[in-house]
């Protein structure tokens, strides 16, 4: 009797299929008030250009979309990223500030939740402001109507394309959806 329970035991082990779950910890925001200044101990790793990404976040930006420039550029210099305010309820606005000497460029974001299911997924394209280096891209999204819960946590990911589709600056923010 102990050889045969010993078997089932064995049999449902092995037999079981193991999910393979990637989970990220997106609980470690940077708060910032409704003007985009932080108010609390900054995350480090938010909203920065240099991450390092895994194969499973470089394949979120395999996408397709419809902007297509040979006149594609990098940005110069990123001076400003952010989601404010942070933590968002009704809406919030996602920002960069972008130099461009060599306009346009191209951005996209992929919001993802903890267990790494895609919220969201969009394209723009940042053009340089006339007379000016500079170039400002300001989002608004309104968290009541989307596909965001709240009271839960998520990522943005982000990142900058040229013309040969080769990205030159990356990065994510954490942010906290309430009621």
């Amino acid at each position: 009797m102990k050889r045969i329970l010993t078997s089932i035991f064995v049999i449902l082990f092995f037999s079981c299929k193991k999910e393979d779950v990637f989970r990220i910890d997106a609980s470690q925001i940077t708060s910032r008030d409704v003007f985009g200044n932080i108010i609390s101990a900054p995350d480090p790793s938010d909203w920065t250009i240099t991450d390092v990404w895994n194969s499973r976040e470089i394949e979120l930006f395999n996408f397709s979309d419809t902007i297509t420039s040979a006149a594609l550029n990098r940005p110069d210099t990123v001076s400003f990223i952010g989601m404010y305010p942070n933590p968002v309820s009704k809406s919030g606005q996602l920002r960069f500030d972008v130099g461009l000497t060599n306009p346009p460029t191209k951005i996209k974001l992929v919001f993802v939740d903890e267990r790494f299911h895609v919220i969201l997924r969009e394209t723009f394209l940042l053009p340089r402001h006339s007379n000016s280096n500079f170039s400002t891209l300001a989002l608004s999204f309104n968290m009541q109507y989307s596909n965001f819960e709240a009271n839960k946590y998520y990522r943005v990911y982000y990142s900058f394309f040229d013309r040969n589709g080769m990205t030159s600056r990356q990065g994510h923010g954490d942010i906290l959806v309430r009621p």
